[in-house]
């Protein structure tokens, strides 16, 4: 599934619903920390016994865009699969889509509490993840 930057942007500041859930991430160096594997496996049941969904990995419950490196999507991808396939019985399908926002591109100021505030210290793109669940399990 993929999105536009529109899209994205919009339901950023819509917040979230019973189809998109937002999630901040915490990393020890490239490795994710927070939040536990049993409280995804929690909402990524939920969103398995429903029609699916989407976790938007790398913002916060009020919109906030934390962004990730490469190194760390390429973690967190691995480390939710594993709750998908470990965790979640039966298993569940996952996808992901890697979505670069362009801070520059957008005009975030006054939409959103000031989401997606720019970082000075690198560049202006936050890199975040969307991680849809399909509601068929594995077979």
């Amino acid at each position: 599934m993929n999105f536009s930057d529109e899209e994205i942007k919009r339901q950023i500041r819509l917040g979230e619903d019973s189809h998109w859930e937002f999630k901040e991430i915490v990393f020890a160096g490239n490795v994710p920390k927070s939040p536990r594997r049993d409280d995804l496996a929690d909402e990524l049941a939920a969103f398995a016994n429903t029609d699916g969904g989407v976790l938007f990995c790398g913002v916060t419950d009020s919109g906030d865009v934390q962004g990730m490196s490469r190194e760390q999507m390429d973690q967190l991808e691995q480390f939710l699969t594993e709750v998908c396939t470990d965790k979640v019985k039966p298993p569940i399908r996952l996808s992901t889509t890697k979505i670069e926002l362009d801070a520059g591109k957008h005009d975030w100021e006054g939409q959103h509490g000031g989401a997606f505030p720019e970082d000075e210290s690198t560049e202006d793109t936050k890199i975040v993840a969307a991680l849809v669940f399909h509601r068929a399990p594995y077979y």
